[in-house]
């Protein structure tokens, strides 16, 4: 992948993760959910004609860690799989 289709692609999942509105959000049912937990759910988009898959992972943390009674929120970021033949380290 070229360094300008990876900055495209990248900036299009920034985007979509804008767009669903995940990025920082408040866990909804605090109840339920805890600190530390952590899932994914596959996602697929289509860029430039080039469908790219990955992963939308979501991730429970404090808002302010120092804080004992600080309120939850979920994280989300985007995983992708390397396409090269032999993947190096991630770079973020």
């Amino acid at each position: 992948m070229s360094k300008k289709m990876y900055r495209t692609v990248c900036a299009a999942v920034f985007v979509v993760l804008l767009c669903v509105g995940v990025l920082g959000q408040t866990a909804t049912n605090q109840t339920t959910r805890k600190e530390g937990e952590l899932w994914f759910e596959p996602i697929k988009t289509e860029i430039g004609g080039q469908t790219v898959e990955g992963e939308l992972g979501r991730l429970i943390v404090k808002e302010n860690r120092k804080a004992e009674k600080s309120n939850l929120i979920e994280l989300a970021f985007v995983r992708l799989k390397s396409t090269a033949e032999k993947p190096g380290y991630p770079v973020i």
